[in-house]
């Protein structure tokens, strides 16, 4: 019976101490591993935009980070698969490989020919998506489109009159673009009868724009200026030929009082604006004639035509019987207009005055007109007496750079007046006209040049962007205007004085003649090789100074060189990276092909963290090209420039880094106690975020005793191991560093008590309990421990109580049994 009590007290102290050795091993845990799902994918693209022009480009840069966002190399080919939320502006590659040991991956996309944005989105088991917009654009650079402009817009009516057009190449972004080959354009003139322009022209290889003529006439109005080409948007420009708009007819007589039985007066139809200035027809306009009391006055030519560019139409009307006609001139649109004719008896004298009548006396610039002189009674003005002889007439005008008029008529015997021609020129303003003659008094009459009086400076630029490239160009167009706007032509030559507020941008020729009786000239502007903005002004004596000029040059497309470095970071770890995009731009940022093959020189600013290509080309017709950089050891930050001759530069700066390992480098035991020369099994694991770090090197070091068969390096799973032994009692401490390029190193360490007795009393001599290996120690002391406890009770058990000698019998049987 005492047995079987002492056999269950046994067992309850068996199970006590496997239940305390348990409740010790369970605080010894092992370090916590990062979550798989804290690895993510990053798409960087670079260039950020391209061509919508259905190729290829190698631009989705595919990453793998950790959870800081750091790149992190792959432990295994990691399959990633991409996604284009917009198949109609591009497509991306459907799968990618980031190899083994690598940090991303390079994927192709492909364009359509309709530009806009479609999001790219990368996938993979084990890590967090990413997406990222791609944004496809017309390319700079290449022609699409003629922009015709002329110099000046606005010009006066005037026989001869010419201009220039403009056919500048644009690309899609309305900036100018290059010819790559000569290009003709095919002009046209929408309304000839305003003006006509040359037939075609060329746009020579490697110019922006190309130079004709537009022509005018005496009709006011406007055409549009149309260029056209096969392959290009059409483009066109208003010109307007100003001049007074016709609003009413006004009809007049001359003389208005002529004798009866035969005799004549020339009755005009004159259009004229609401001011009373005669105004050119648009288009030809047909007027009818009539008079109110034939027999007294009889009209000759009923339907006359004020032609177009013309101000006036004339007829005559001849005289009857004694008495008084209301002539009328009517035309579609306009009010009627009136005149009154009156016949009178005529006497026959040889001595009077001059009379001057003229038809129209209100005229514009280079018409002619009729000059009427009538011999008159000297008493009685405007009474007409008839020639008793042959008179000579003697006419002048008093300004003959307004006009002119015919010296000598001769007015025939019974005959009461005679004709001749008044001329005008170009310019505006009055003439007195005088007429004389033997025994009579002479007359005179006033002739009215009417056109726009110049009053004003204005300035115009064709085209309207002009290249940077130190050129010289005839685009700066000076003006002469009235005050009102329109055009107005000098009465003599007139120095105009220009300045630019920005010679770094452009010059301009100091001064320019507008030559009398033109309205405008061409002042030059050279260019610099330096785009910007500068202020033209222009000032002459005696007129307002124009409003100061906006002029732009810019670079034409392709006009400097974007760097991207993507990934902007990367390992420091000796290798070649395709990590380097060069992109050709326009001054906004849009990608531009190239025109030939394009060589870009590129640099690094420090080569201790890295070096570049020393050139990449891009191909004519593509927008860039990538370049390899070549990082080393060491960590540190470099900018990437890329130079090339007649291109703004451009950089980027890349950043190597070691990588932080984001879990500690675990050393594990079989056993944390041991005796001396037992030996210790060491297995040693390098993690990143999770996945092991292959390659990684191994570096091992104890404090007592010696590792054998040490790992170099870890295996493709982030794994080492080796074996610890001692000869000699006391505390080891078992260091191992883990290192690779790349990487920051690392490194921890466990506590090993050697012993010289087989079973330590606490398992941990004194020192704190390990950090590893709580299940190894478990399975070597429990049953230490089981053994202990019973040897324990056994020998209280013989101290504390004397058998009998039945007793011992009973023991040696049951130790039999």
């Amino acid at each position: 019976m005492a047995q079987r009590r002492l056999l269950g007290r046994l067992a309850v102290a068996s199970v006590i101490t496997l239940i305390l050795l348990l409740s010790i091993a369970s605080y010894q845990t092992t370090p916590r591993v990062e979550a798989a799902d804290d690895n993510r994918l990053s798409i960087t693209l670079a260039p950020p935009r391209v061509p919508a022009d259905n190729n290829t480009y190698d631009v989705v840069i595919v990453e793998l980070q950790n959870r800081s966002g750091f790149p992190t190399p792959a432990s295994e080919d990691v399959r990633v698969i991409l996604t284009s939320s917009k198949i109609e502006v591009g497509l991306v590659e459907q799968f990618i490989t980031i190899n083994e040991g690598s940090t991303f991956a390079i994927a192709k996309f492909s364009s359509t020919i309709t530009p806009g944005q479609t999001n790219i989105t990368a996938i993979s088991t084990g890590y967090i998506p990413a997406s990222k917009i791609m944004v496809t654009v017309e390319p700079s650079g290449t022609p699409t489109i003629l922009s015709v402009a002329l110099g000046p817009s606005k010009i006066a009516p005037q026989a001869g009159g010419t201009g220039t057009v403009t056919v500048q190449l644009l690309d899609a972004t309305g900036m100018p673009a290059r010819a790559e080959v000569d290009i003709r354009v095919t002009m046209s003139s929408s309304s000839t009868r305003v003006g006509t322009v040359d037939p075609s022209l060329i746009i020579s290889a490697e110019s922006t724009f190309g130079i004709a003529r537009f022509h005018t006439g005496f009709a006011v109005g406007e055409t549009t200026i149309a260029a056209s080409s096969s392959g290009y948007s059409t483009g066109s420009a208003i010109l307007n030929v100003v001049g007074p708009l016709p609003a009413k007819l006004v009809v007049n007589a001359s003389p208005r009082i002529i004798p009866r039985l035969g005799y004549a007066s020339v009755v005009t139809a004159q259009l004229e604006d609401f001011q009373g200035i005669p105004a050119r027809a648009p288009v030809d306009i047909p007027v009818t004639v009539t008079s109110s009391v034939s027999g007294s006055v009889s009209v000759r030519q009923e339907l006359i035509t004020i032609r177009s560019g013309e101000s006036y139409a004339s007829t005559s009307v001849a005289s009857g019987s004694i008495g008084s006609s209301n002539v009328t001139a009517s035309a579609q649109g306009y009010e009627p207009s009136k005149v009154n004719v009156e016949v009178i008896s005529g006497t026959s004298r040889s001595a009077g005055r001059i009379g001057v009548h003229l038809a129209p006396g209100k005229i514009p610039p280079a018409t002619e007109s009729q000059v009427i002189v009538q011999l008159q009674d000297l008493n009685s003005p405007h009474l007409p007496i008839i020639a008793e002889r042959e008179i000579e007439v003697f006419v002048a005008s008093s300004n003959t750079t307004i006009g002119t008029v015919d010296a000598v008529v001769k007015i025939p015997s019974g005959s009461s007046h005679g004709f001749v021609k008044f001329k005008s020129s170009l310019l505006s303003g009055t003439t007195l006209v005088t007429a004389h003659a033997t025994n009579f008094d002479k007359g005179n009459a006033t002739m009215s040049v009417v056109e726009a009086i110049p009053y004003k400076i204005a300035l115009s630029s064709i085209p309207r962007l002009i290249p940077a490239d130190g050129q010289r160009y005839d685009s700066i167009i000076v003006e002469l205007q009235d005050v009102n706007g329109r055009p107005a032509k000098a009465p003599s030559d007139i120095v105009v004085f220009l300045s630019s507020s920005r010679t770094d941008v452009g010059i301009v020729s100091e001064t320019v003649t507008l030559n009398a009786l033109s309205s405008y000239a061409a002042a030059s502007f050279r260019t610099t090789l330096v785009a910007g903005v500068t202020n033209i002004t222009a000032s002459a004596l005696g007129y307002v100074a124009a409003p100061p000029l906006r002029v732009t040059t810019v670079k034409p497309a392709p006009s400097q060189i974007a760097v991207y470095a993507s990934p902007a970071t990367i390992p420091a770890s000796q290798g070649r990276y395709e990590t380097i995009a060069v992109q050709l731009q326009d001054v906004e940022g849009v990608p531009a092909k190239a025109k030939f093959d394009t060589t870009i020189f590129l640099s690094s600013t420090d080569p201790r963290v890295g070096t570049v290509s020393q050139t990449v080309t891009i191909p004519a017709g593509r927008t860039f090209a990538r370049a390899s950089f070549n990082a080393t050891n060491n960590p540190g930050t470099t900018t990437i420039t890329a130079t090339a001759s007649g291109f703004s530069r451009g950089s980027a700066m890349i950043r190597t880094a070691l990588t932080q390992l984001s879990v500690i480098t675990t050393l594990q035991a079989d056993k944390l106690t041991v005796s001396t020369g037992e030996i210790v099994s060491l297995r040693v694991s390098v993690t990143e975020s999770s996945v092991g770090v292959s390659n990684a090197s191994l570096s091992w070091s104890t404090s007592l005793g010696s590792i054998s068969n040490p790992s170099r390096f870890t295996d493709a799973n982030g794994q080492g191991s080796g074996i610890f032994f001692a000869n000699s009692p006391g505390p080891a401490s078992v260091m191992v560093s883990a290192g690779k390029p790349g990487y920051k190193p690392v490194s921890t360490s466990i506590l090993i008590n050697v012993t010289s007795v087989t079973v330590p009393t606490d398992g941990s001599n004194g020192q704190p309990p390990p950090t590893t290996g709580g299940f190894d120690q478990l399975i070597f002391i429990a049953p230490v421990a089981v053994v202990a406890a019973l040897g324990f009770l056994l020998f209280r058990r013989r101290r504390r109580i004397k058998p009998t000698k039945k007793e011992k019998e009973g023991t040696a049987e049951e130790e039999y049994v």
